[in-house]
Protein backbone atom coordinates (compact mmCIF):
# COMPACT_ATOMS: atom_id res chain seq x y z
CA UNK A 1 0.00 0.00 0.00
CA UNK A 2 1.35 3.43 -0.86
CA UNK A 3 0.78 6.16 1.72
CA UNK A 4 0.49 9.76 0.53
CA UNK A 5 1.11 12.90 2.55
CA UNK A 6 -0.92 15.76 1.07
CA UNK A 7 -0.21 19.48 1.40
CA UNK A 8 -2.25 22.40 0.07
CA UNK A 9 -0.25 25.36 -1.27
CA UNK A 10 -1.71 28.71 -2.39
CA UNK A 11 -0.04 30.82 -5.14
CA UNK A 12 -3.00 32.87 -6.35
CA UNK A 13 -4.33 29.60 -7.67
CA UNK A 14 -5.04 26.22 -6.16
CA UNK A 15 -2.13 23.84 -6.39
CA UNK A 16 -1.61 20.57 -4.63
CA UNK A 17 1.83 19.11 -3.97
CA UNK A 18 1.75 15.52 -2.86
CA UNK A 19 4.71 13.65 -1.48
CA UNK A 20 4.32 9.94 -1.98
CA UNK A 21 6.13 7.64 0.42
CA UNK A 22 6.29 4.16 -0.97
CA UNK A 23 5.30 2.17 2.09
CA UNK A 24 6.81 1.07 5.38
CA UNK A 25 9.30 -1.28 3.69
CA UNK A 26 10.91 1.63 1.86
CA UNK A 27 11.16 3.73 5.01
CA UNK A 28 12.77 0.85 6.86
CA UNK A 29 15.29 0.42 4.07
CA UNK A 30 16.08 4.12 4.07
CA UNK A 31 17.06 3.99 7.71
CA UNK A 32 20.16 1.99 6.74
CA UNK A 33 21.40 4.71 4.38
CA UNK A 34 22.71 8.22 5.00
CA UNK A 35 20.36 10.33 2.93
CA UNK A 36 22.54 13.41 3.36
CA UNK A 37 25.06 12.03 0.87
CA UNK A 38 22.89 10.13 -1.55
CA UNK A 39 22.65 12.71 -4.29
CA UNK A 40 25.22 15.47 -4.62
CA UNK A 41 27.01 18.15 -2.66
CA UNK A 42 26.40 21.89 -2.92
CA UNK A 43 29.38 24.17 -2.45
CA UNK A 44 29.93 27.88 -1.90
CA UNK A 45 33.34 29.56 -2.00
CA UNK A 46 34.33 33.22 -1.75
CA UNK A 47 37.34 34.70 -3.53
CA UNK A 48 38.25 38.19 -2.32
CA UNK A 49 40.89 40.76 -3.13
CA UNK A 50 43.86 40.89 -0.78
CA UNK A 51 47.10 38.96 -0.31
CA UNK A 52 47.80 36.19 -2.82
CA UNK A 53 46.79 38.13 -5.96
CA UNK A 54 49.28 38.60 -8.83
CA UNK A 55 49.09 40.89 -11.85
CA UNK A 56 50.42 42.05 -15.19
CA UNK A 57 50.18 45.83 -15.86
CA UNK A 58 50.35 48.31 -18.73
CA UNK A 59 53.52 50.28 -19.40
CA UNK A 60 51.84 53.67 -18.97
CA UNK A 61 48.80 55.34 -17.48
CA UNK A 62 45.41 56.04 -19.06
CA UNK A 63 45.69 53.30 -21.75
CA UNK A 64 44.24 49.79 -22.07
CA UNK A 65 46.38 46.90 -20.93
CA UNK A 66 46.24 45.49 -24.47
CA UNK A 67 45.22 46.89 -27.87
CA UNK A 68 43.58 43.58 -28.81
CA UNK A 69 41.61 40.85 -27.05
CA UNK A 70 43.38 39.06 -24.22
CA UNK A 71 45.07 35.79 -25.15
CA UNK A 72 46.20 32.79 -23.14
CA UNK A 73 49.61 34.46 -22.88
CA UNK A 74 48.09 37.46 -21.08
CA UNK A 75 46.35 35.27 -18.52
CA UNK A 76 49.53 33.24 -18.01
CA UNK A 77 51.48 36.49 -17.49
CA UNK A 78 48.98 37.61 -14.84
CA UNK A 79 49.39 34.27 -13.01
CA UNK A 80 53.19 34.55 -13.07
CA UNK A 81 53.27 38.29 -12.35
CA UNK A 82 54.28 40.33 -9.35
CA UNK A 83 52.21 40.27 -6.15
CA UNK A 84 49.52 42.92 -5.93
CA UNK A 85 49.89 45.38 -3.06
CA UNK A 86 47.21 45.83 -0.41
CA UNK A 87 46.62 49.59 -0.04
CA UNK A 88 44.71 51.82 2.34
CA UNK A 89 41.68 53.42 0.70
CA UNK A 90 41.88 57.21 0.73
CA UNK A 91 38.83 59.37 0.17
CA UNK A 92 36.83 59.35 -2.05
CA UNK A 93 37.29 55.52 -2.30
CA UNK A 94 34.77 53.58 -0.24
CA UNK A 95 36.49 52.13 2.82
CA UNK A 96 35.25 48.54 2.24
CA UNK A 97 32.58 46.40 0.62
CA UNK A 98 29.44 46.17 2.73
CA UNK A 99 28.82 42.70 1.25
CA UNK A 100 32.26 41.45 2.36
CA UNK A 101 34.22 43.60 4.86
CA UNK A 102 37.17 41.18 4.59
CA UNK A 103 37.92 42.22 0.99
CA UNK A 104 40.80 44.70 0.64
CA UNK A 105 41.77 47.35 -1.90
CA UNK A 106 44.70 46.26 -4.09
CA UNK A 107 46.90 48.11 -6.58
CA UNK A 108 50.05 47.59 -8.60
CA UNK A 109 52.19 49.35 -5.96
CA UNK A 110 51.96 51.21 -2.68
CA UNK A 111 51.51 54.52 -4.50
CA UNK A 112 48.36 53.21 -6.26
CA UNK A 113 49.99 54.19 -9.57
CA UNK A 114 47.58 54.81 -12.41
CA UNK A 115 48.13 51.78 -14.62
CA UNK A 116 45.72 49.27 -16.12
CA UNK A 117 46.22 45.75 -14.74
CA UNK A 118 44.96 42.20 -15.09
CA UNK A 119 44.87 40.53 -11.67
CA UNK A 120 44.94 36.74 -11.21
CA UNK A 121 43.82 34.76 -8.18
CA UNK A 122 43.72 31.00 -7.83
CA UNK A 123 40.78 29.18 -6.29
CA UNK A 124 40.09 25.47 -5.92
CA UNK A 125 36.88 23.54 -6.55
CA UNK A 126 36.06 20.09 -5.16
CA UNK A 127 34.71 18.91 -8.54
CA UNK A 128 33.53 19.92 -11.97
CA UNK A 129 30.02 21.07 -11.01
CA UNK A 130 26.76 19.87 -12.47
CA UNK A 131 25.77 21.75 -15.62
CA UNK A 132 23.49 24.77 -15.06
CA UNK A 133 24.21 24.72 -11.32
CA UNK A 134 26.89 27.42 -11.00
CA UNK A 135 26.22 31.06 -10.12
CA UNK A 136 28.76 33.84 -9.51
CA UNK A 137 27.84 36.88 -7.42
CA UNK A 138 30.45 39.60 -7.81
CA UNK A 139 30.78 42.76 -5.69
CA UNK A 140 33.30 45.47 -6.51
CA UNK A 141 34.47 49.06 -6.50
CA UNK A 142 37.18 50.26 -8.88
CA UNK A 143 39.18 53.29 -9.94
CA UNK A 144 38.53 53.81 -12.82
CA UNK A 145 36.75 50.97 -14.71
CA UNK A 146 36.17 47.26 -14.42
CA UNK A 147 36.94 46.29 -18.05
CA UNK A 148 37.47 48.63 -21.01
CA UNK A 149 34.53 50.95 -21.78
CA UNK A 150 32.76 49.83 -24.95
CA UNK A 151 32.75 53.37 -26.41
CA UNK A 152 33.95 56.89 -25.73
CA UNK A 153 37.45 58.28 -25.23
CA UNK A 154 38.58 55.35 -23.05
CA UNK A 155 37.20 52.56 -25.27
CA UNK A 156 39.18 49.36 -25.51
CA UNK A 157 38.95 45.76 -26.80
CA UNK A 158 38.44 43.91 -23.48
CA UNK A 159 35.02 45.00 -22.29
CA UNK A 160 34.64 42.27 -19.67
CA UNK A 161 36.18 43.03 -16.32
CA UNK A 162 35.93 39.49 -14.90
CA UNK A 163 37.15 36.17 -16.32
CA UNK A 164 37.25 32.62 -15.05
CA UNK A 165 39.94 30.42 -16.58
CA UNK A 166 40.30 32.97 -19.38
CA UNK A 167 36.58 32.97 -20.32
CA UNK A 168 34.97 36.45 -20.13
CA UNK A 169 31.90 36.96 -17.96
CA UNK A 170 29.43 39.75 -18.50
CA UNK A 171 30.59 41.96 -15.61
CA UNK A 172 31.92 45.51 -16.08
CA UNK A 173 31.45 49.11 -14.98
CA UNK A 174 33.01 52.10 -13.20
CA UNK A 175 32.77 53.43 -9.66
CA UNK A 176 34.95 53.82 -6.57
CA UNK A 177 32.53 55.71 -4.32
CA UNK A 178 29.94 52.91 -4.17
CA UNK A 179 29.63 49.11 -4.23
CA UNK A 180 28.47 47.52 -7.51
CA UNK A 181 26.97 44.05 -7.82
CA UNK A 182 26.47 41.59 -10.67
CA UNK A 183 25.16 38.01 -10.74
CA UNK A 184 25.90 35.72 -13.68
CA UNK A 185 25.63 32.02 -14.52
CA UNK A 186 28.93 30.24 -15.12
CA UNK A 187 29.15 27.32 -17.57
CA UNK A 188 30.32 24.21 -15.78
CA UNK A 189 32.39 23.29 -18.83
CA UNK A 190 34.91 26.08 -18.11
CA UNK A 191 35.53 24.92 -14.53
CA UNK A 192 37.98 22.30 -13.34
CA UNK A 193 38.14 20.02 -10.34
CA UNK A 194 41.05 21.45 -8.40
CA UNK A 195 42.85 24.62 -9.59
CA UNK A 196 40.95 27.45 -11.32
CA UNK A 197 41.75 31.16 -11.80
CA UNK A 198 39.68 34.28 -11.35
CA UNK A 199 40.94 37.26 -13.40
CA UNK A 200 39.89 40.86 -12.71
CA UNK A 201 40.75 43.53 -15.27
CA UNK A 202 41.19 47.04 -13.80
CA UNK A 203 41.26 49.78 -16.44
CA UNK A 204 42.93 53.09 -15.58
CA UNK A 205 41.69 56.24 -17.34
CA UNK A 206 42.63 59.28 -15.26
CA UNK A 207 46.42 58.81 -14.99
CA UNK A 208 46.24 59.57 -11.27
CA UNK A 209 45.61 56.54 -9.03
CA UNK A 210 44.14 53.12 -9.70
CA UNK A 211 42.91 50.30 -7.50
CA UNK A 212 40.20 47.65 -7.16
CA UNK A 213 38.39 45.85 -4.36
CA UNK A 214 36.22 42.81 -5.06
CA UNK A 215 34.50 39.79 -3.56
CA UNK A 216 33.30 36.87 -5.71
CA UNK A 217 31.05 34.12 -4.32
CA UNK A 218 30.75 31.03 -6.49
CA UNK A 219 27.93 28.58 -5.74
CA UNK A 220 27.22 25.27 -7.43
CA UNK A 221 26.48 21.59 -6.99
CA UNK A 222 28.98 18.73 -7.23
CA UNK A 223 27.62 15.42 -8.55
CA UNK A 224 28.32 12.50 -6.26
CA UNK A 225 29.21 9.70 -8.64
CA UNK A 226 29.60 7.26 -5.76
CA UNK A 227 25.87 6.76 -6.02
CA UNK A 228 25.82 5.87 -9.70
CA UNK A 229 26.76 2.65 -11.43
CA UNK A 230 27.03 3.66 -15.07
CA UNK A 231 28.23 2.28 -18.41
CA UNK A 232 26.88 4.71 -21.06
CA UNK A 233 26.36 3.83 -24.72
CA UNK A 234 29.33 4.27 -27.02
CA UNK A 235 28.71 5.18 -30.65
CA UNK A 236 29.74 2.72 -33.33
CA UNK A 237 28.85 -0.28 -31.20
CA UNK A 238 25.97 -2.61 -32.16
CA UNK A 239 22.99 -3.89 -30.22
CA UNK A 240 22.12 -7.44 -29.24
CA UNK A 241 18.70 -9.14 -28.72
CA UNK A 242 17.45 -9.55 -25.18
CA UNK A 243 13.95 -10.85 -24.49
CA UNK A 244 11.61 -12.91 -22.39
CA UNK A 245 8.26 -14.19 -23.60
CA UNK A 246 6.31 -13.24 -20.47
CA UNK A 247 6.85 -11.21 -17.30
CA UNK A 248 8.31 -14.16 -15.41
CA UNK A 249 11.80 -15.25 -14.30
CA UNK A 250 14.22 -15.64 -17.25
CA UNK A 251 14.58 -19.33 -18.12
CA UNK A 252 15.28 -21.25 -21.35
CA UNK A 253 11.52 -21.74 -21.75
CA UNK A 254 10.86 -18.02 -21.26
CA UNK A 255 13.18 -16.92 -24.08
CA UNK A 256 12.41 -15.72 -27.60
CA UNK A 257 15.89 -15.27 -29.16
CA UNK A 258 18.40 -14.46 -26.43
CA UNK A 259 18.72 -13.04 -22.94
CA UNK A 260 21.66 -10.67 -22.45
CA UNK A 261 23.37 -9.72 -19.18
CA UNK A 262 26.27 -7.57 -18.00
CA UNK A 263 28.15 -7.58 -14.71
CA UNK A 264 28.95 -4.70 -12.36
CA UNK A 265 30.51 -4.01 -8.98
CA UNK A 266 28.27 -1.91 -6.71
CA UNK A 267 29.86 1.48 -6.03
CA UNK A 268 27.77 2.23 -2.94
CA UNK A 269 25.65 0.53 -0.30
CA UNK A 270 22.04 1.59 -0.66
CA UNK A 271 18.90 1.57 -2.72
CA UNK A 272 18.52 1.64 -6.51
CA UNK A 273 15.25 3.16 -7.71
CA UNK A 274 16.18 4.30 -11.24
CA UNK A 275 17.46 2.15 -14.12
CA UNK A 276 18.61 3.56 -17.45
CA UNK A 277 19.74 1.73 -20.56
CA UNK A 278 20.35 2.24 -24.27
CA UNK A 279 18.93 0.13 -27.07
CA UNK A 280 17.40 -0.12 -30.54
CA UNK A 281 13.75 -0.76 -31.46
CA UNK A 282 11.97 -2.27 -34.43
CA UNK A 283 9.59 0.72 -34.39
CA UNK A 284 9.29 3.86 -32.20
CA UNK A 285 5.96 2.65 -30.79
CA UNK A 286 7.81 -0.18 -29.01
CA UNK A 287 9.22 2.37 -26.55
CA UNK A 288 5.92 2.43 -24.62
CA UNK A 289 5.88 -1.34 -24.08
CA UNK A 290 7.11 -2.94 -20.82
CA UNK A 291 10.54 -4.36 -20.06
CA UNK A 292 11.76 -6.79 -17.44
CA UNK A 293 14.74 -5.89 -15.23
CA UNK A 294 16.48 -8.67 -13.32
CA UNK A 295 19.55 -8.51 -11.05
CA UNK A 296 21.60 -11.54 -10.05
CA UNK A 297 24.44 -12.25 -7.71
CA UNK A 298 27.63 -13.48 -9.37
CA UNK A 299 28.60 -17.14 -9.11
CA UNK A 300 32.11 -18.61 -8.89
CA UNK A 301 32.33 -18.89 -12.69
CA UNK A 302 31.89 -15.11 -13.25
CA UNK A 303 28.31 -15.64 -14.39
CA UNK A 304 24.83 -15.06 -12.99
CA UNK A 305 22.94 -18.10 -11.61
CA UNK A 306 20.70 -18.26 -14.68
CA UNK A 307 16.98 -18.34 -13.94
CA UNK A 308 17.38 -17.38 -10.27
CA UNK A 309 17.39 -13.56 -10.08
CA UNK A 310 17.97 -11.82 -6.77
CA UNK A 311 15.65 -8.98 -7.83
CA UNK A 312 13.12 -8.82 -10.68
CA UNK A 313 10.52 -6.29 -11.82
CA UNK A 314 8.53 -5.51 -14.98
CA UNK A 315 8.25 -1.79 -15.76
CA UNK A 316 7.54 0.73 -18.47
CA UNK A 317 10.18 3.32 -19.36
CA UNK A 318 10.51 6.78 -20.81
CA UNK A 319 12.60 6.89 -23.97
CA UNK A 320 14.22 9.45 -26.26
CA UNK A 321 16.36 8.99 -29.40
CA UNK A 322 20.08 9.79 -28.97
CA UNK A 323 21.83 8.68 -32.20
CA UNK A 324 22.65 5.74 -34.46
CA UNK A 325 24.89 2.71 -33.99
CA UNK A 326 27.39 1.06 -36.36
CA UNK A 327 24.57 -0.87 -38.07
CA UNK A 328 22.62 2.31 -38.79
CA UNK A 329 19.97 1.57 -36.16
CA UNK A 330 18.50 4.41 -34.14
CA UNK A 331 19.55 4.21 -30.49
CA UNK A 332 17.15 5.16 -27.68
CA UNK A 333 17.95 6.13 -24.11
CA UNK A 334 15.49 4.53 -21.66
CA UNK A 335 14.78 5.51 -18.06
CA UNK A 336 12.58 3.45 -15.76
CA UNK A 337 11.49 4.19 -12.19
CA UNK A 338 11.32 1.08 -10.07
CA UNK A 339 8.40 0.37 -7.73
CA UNK A 340 9.07 -0.37 -4.07
CA UNK A 341 10.54 -2.45 -2.58
CA UNK A 342 13.73 -1.32 -4.32
CA UNK A 343 16.88 -3.25 -5.04
CA UNK A 344 19.30 -2.74 -2.14
CA UNK A 345 22.90 -3.25 -3.22
CA UNK A 346 26.09 -3.64 -1.17
CA UNK A 347 29.24 -1.72 -2.07
CA UNK A 348 31.93 -3.95 -3.55
CA UNK A 349 29.50 -6.80 -4.22
CA UNK A 350 29.50 -8.22 -7.76
CA UNK A 351 26.15 -8.42 -9.54
CA UNK A 352 24.71 -9.07 -13.00
CA UNK A 353 22.05 -6.96 -14.71
CA UNK A 354 19.64 -8.38 -17.31
CA UNK A 355 17.19 -6.18 -19.24
CA UNK A 356 14.73 -7.79 -21.65
CA UNK A 357 11.73 -6.89 -23.76
CA UNK A 358 8.53 -8.73 -22.83
CA UNK A 359 7.58 -10.33 -26.13
CA UNK A 360 3.97 -11.14 -25.29
CA UNK A 361 3.34 -7.39 -24.70
CA UNK A 362 5.46 -6.12 -27.60
CA UNK A 363 4.15 -4.69 -30.86
CA UNK A 364 5.10 -7.86 -32.80
CA UNK A 365 4.77 -10.96 -30.63
CA UNK A 366 7.10 -13.69 -31.82
CA UNK A 367 9.63 -11.23 -33.32
CA UNK A 368 12.51 -9.22 -31.88
CA UNK A 369 11.47 -5.63 -31.15
CA UNK A 370 14.30 -4.58 -28.79
CA UNK A 371 18.08 -4.96 -28.81
CA UNK A 372 20.41 -3.80 -26.04
CA UNK A 373 23.18 -1.37 -27.11
CA UNK A 374 26.88 -1.72 -26.36
CA UNK A 375 29.42 -0.03 -24.10
CA UNK A 376 33.13 0.04 -24.93
CA UNK A 377 35.13 -2.08 -22.52
CA UNK A 378 37.35 -0.18 -20.13
CA UNK A 379 40.59 -2.16 -20.14
CA UNK A 380 42.71 -4.53 -22.19
CA UNK A 381 44.02 -7.82 -20.88
CA UNK A 382 46.97 -9.08 -22.90
CA UNK A 383 45.91 -11.71 -25.39
CA UNK A 384 42.36 -11.79 -24.06
CA UNK A 385 40.56 -8.94 -25.81
CA UNK A 386 38.81 -5.94 -24.29
CA UNK A 387 36.39 -6.26 -21.41
CA UNK A 388 35.51 -4.85 -17.98
CA UNK A 389 35.40 -7.28 -15.07
CA UNK A 390 33.60 -10.25 -16.57
CA UNK A 391 32.43 -10.26 -20.17
CA UNK A 392 28.88 -9.26 -21.06
CA UNK A 393 27.14 -12.43 -22.21
CA UNK A 394 23.99 -13.66 -23.88
CA UNK A 395 22.11 -16.87 -23.20
CA UNK A 396 20.59 -18.74 -26.14
CA UNK A 397 18.57 -21.96 -26.20
CA UNK A 398 18.23 -24.48 -29.06
CA UNK A 399 15.47 -26.51 -27.42
CA UNK A 400 17.76 -28.86 -25.57
CA UNK A 401 20.82 -26.91 -24.42
CA UNK A 402 21.58 -23.40 -23.12
CA UNK A 403 24.61 -21.69 -24.69
CA UNK A 404 26.53 -18.79 -23.14
CA UNK A 405 28.55 -16.55 -25.46
CA UNK A 406 30.30 -13.17 -25.12
CA UNK A 407 28.64 -10.27 -26.93
CA UNK A 408 30.48 -9.20 -30.10
CA UNK A 409 30.93 -5.73 -31.60
CA UNK A 410 30.59 -4.73 -35.26
CA UNK A 411 34.25 -5.64 -35.86
CA UNK A 412 34.08 -8.80 -33.80
CA UNK A 413 35.42 -7.15 -30.64
CA UNK A 414 34.05 -8.14 -27.26
CA UNK A 415 31.90 -5.38 -25.73
CA UNK A 416 29.92 -4.68 -22.60
CA UNK A 417 26.34 -3.37 -22.48
CA UNK A 418 25.08 0.20 -21.91
CA UNK A 419 23.16 0.84 -18.68
CA UNK A 420 23.05 2.84 -15.44
CA UNK A 421 21.72 2.14 -11.94
CA UNK A 422 20.96 5.18 -9.78
CA UNK A 423 19.22 6.53 -6.70
CA UNK A 424 17.15 9.60 -7.64
CA UNK A 425 14.31 11.76 -6.39
CA UNK A 426 11.47 11.51 -8.89
CA UNK A 427 9.31 14.53 -9.60
CA UNK A 428 5.99 13.73 -11.27
CA UNK A 429 3.94 16.51 -12.88
CA UNK A 430 0.25 15.84 -13.44
CA UNK A 431 -0.23 17.61 -16.78
CA UNK A 432 -3.84 16.66 -17.52
CA UNK A 433 -5.42 14.77 -20.38
CA UNK A 434 -4.78 14.80 -24.14
CA UNK A 435 -0.99 14.31 -24.01
CA UNK A 436 1.72 15.06 -24.77
CA UNK A 437 2.42 18.18 -22.74
CA UNK A 438 5.85 19.83 -22.55
CA UNK A 439 6.80 21.53 -19.31
CA UNK A 440 9.89 23.67 -18.69
CA UNK A 441 11.04 22.97 -15.15
CA UNK A 442 13.45 24.95 -13.00
CA UNK A 443 14.59 23.89 -9.54
CA UNK A 444 16.35 26.45 -7.37
CA UNK A 445 17.56 26.85 -3.83
CA UNK A 446 15.40 29.39 -1.97
CA UNK A 447 16.46 32.96 -2.81
CA UNK A 448 18.99 31.75 -5.37
CA UNK A 449 19.33 31.08 -9.07
CA UNK A 450 18.27 27.80 -10.74
CA UNK A 451 20.44 24.76 -10.10
CA UNK A 452 18.58 22.52 -12.55
CA UNK A 453 16.61 23.35 -15.67
CA UNK A 454 15.21 20.87 -18.16
CA UNK A 455 12.16 20.00 -20.21
CA UNK A 456 9.80 17.23 -19.14
CA UNK A 457 7.31 15.76 -21.63
CA UNK A 458 4.31 13.74 -20.57
CA UNK A 459 3.77 10.31 -22.04
CA UNK A 460 0.62 8.39 -22.82
CA UNK A 461 -2.32 8.86 -20.47
CA UNK A 462 -2.75 6.33 -17.67
CA UNK A 463 -5.84 4.24 -16.98
CA UNK A 464 -7.53 7.28 -15.44
CA UNK A 465 -6.92 9.35 -18.58
CA UNK A 466 -4.30 11.49 -16.84
CA UNK A 467 -0.87 12.29 -18.26
CA UNK A 468 2.29 12.61 -16.19
CA UNK A 469 5.64 14.17 -17.04
CA UNK A 470 8.41 12.72 -14.89
CA UNK A 471 11.98 13.81 -14.28
CA UNK A 472 14.72 12.57 -12.00
CA UNK A 473 17.15 14.73 -10.09
CA UNK A 474 20.37 14.00 -8.21
CA UNK A 475 20.27 17.27 -6.26
CA UNK A 476 21.09 16.92 -2.56
CA UNK A 477 18.27 16.48 -0.10
CA UNK A 478 16.77 19.67 1.24
CA UNK A 479 14.25 22.41 0.61
CA UNK A 480 13.90 23.80 -2.92
CA UNK A 481 11.55 25.83 -5.09
CA UNK A 482 10.10 24.26 -8.23
CA UNK A 483 9.01 26.56 -11.07
CA UNK A 484 6.97 25.10 -13.92
CA UNK A 485 5.94 26.67 -17.24
CA UNK A 486 3.58 24.56 -19.33
CA UNK A 487 1.25 25.01 -22.31
CA UNK A 488 1.32 28.82 -22.27
CA UNK A 489 0.19 29.02 -18.65
CA UNK A 490 1.41 31.47 -16.04
CA UNK A 491 4.54 30.30 -14.21
CA UNK A 492 3.75 28.22 -11.13
CA UNK A 493 6.10 27.94 -8.14
CA UNK A 494 5.92 25.24 -5.47
CA UNK A 495 8.02 24.59 -2.36
CA UNK A 496 9.32 21.01 -2.53
CA UNK A 497 11.42 18.76 -0.34
CA UNK A 498 13.87 16.40 -2.05
CA UNK A 499 14.51 13.43 0.19
CA UNK A 500 14.54 10.41 -2.11
CA UNK A 501 10.79 9.91 -2.07
CA UNK A 502 8.48 10.63 -4.99
CA UNK A 503 7.17 14.20 -5.30
CA UNK A 504 3.91 14.71 -7.19
CA UNK A 505 2.77 18.16 -8.38
CA UNK A 506 -0.76 18.77 -9.66
CA UNK A 507 -0.75 21.28 -12.56
CA UNK A 508 -4.42 20.89 -13.46
CA UNK A 509 -5.35 24.31 -11.99
CA UNK A 510 -2.94 26.28 -14.16
CA UNK A 511 -4.00 29.65 -15.62
CA UNK A 512 -3.68 29.64 -19.41
CA UNK A 513 -3.09 32.56 -21.76
CA UNK A 514 0.56 33.55 -21.37
CA UNK A 515 1.29 33.13 -25.07
CA UNK A 516 4.54 35.12 -25.16
CA UNK A 517 5.97 33.61 -21.96
CA UNK A 518 6.52 36.93 -20.13
CA UNK A 519 4.85 35.78 -16.91
CA UNK A 520 1.57 37.67 -17.32
CA UNK A 521 -1.65 37.49 -19.34
CA UNK A 522 -2.13 40.91 -20.93
CA UNK A 523 -2.78 42.83 -24.16
CA UNK A 524 0.37 41.45 -25.76
CA UNK A 525 -1.06 37.93 -25.55
CA UNK A 526 -4.38 39.14 -26.99
CA UNK A 527 -2.54 40.75 -29.92
CA UNK A 528 -0.84 37.43 -30.62
CA UNK A 529 -4.26 35.83 -30.96
CA UNK A 530 -5.63 38.67 -33.11
CA UNK A 531 -2.68 38.64 -35.50
CA UNK A 532 -3.08 34.91 -35.96
CA UNK A 533 -6.89 34.86 -36.06
CA UNK A 534 -8.11 32.67 -38.87
CA UNK A 535 -4.68 31.18 -39.54
CA UNK A 536 -4.57 27.54 -40.47
CA UNK A 537 -2.05 24.84 -41.23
Amino acid sequence: MRVRSTHLVQFGMRAVARTAFRGVSMLAALSAVSLTVLYANPFSITIRSGPGVTFVASGGCGVPLRSSAFTAADFAAAQAGAPAVVVTPNSPWIPSLSADPQAQWIAVDANRSGRSALFAQRFDLPCRPMEDSVELKFYWAVDDFLGDPASGPYAGPNISGVYINGVPLNISGPGYTFQSTATVSVPSSILNPGANYLYVYMRDAGCAVAGVIYSATLRGVCPDCRFDNEQPWNKCLPSTPSDVIDCAPPTPWNMLVAQSADDFVATYTGLVNTVEWWGTLSHPSQRTRPFQIAIYRQDANCRPPYGLPLYRVCVRAQARPVGYDCNGKRVWHFRAYLPAPYFNQVAGQKYWLMITEIDSQSIRPGQTDFEWSGHAACQSCAGDGFYCNCRAIKFTFDGSQVYVNPIQGCQGEITDLAWALRWRTHIKLLTGNNPPHAARVRIRLPNSGPVLEEQAISGDADSDGEAWATLATSLPEGEYELEVLIDGSLPMTFPITLDGSEVEIDLSSRVLGDLNGDGSVDDADLLTVLFNFGAGG
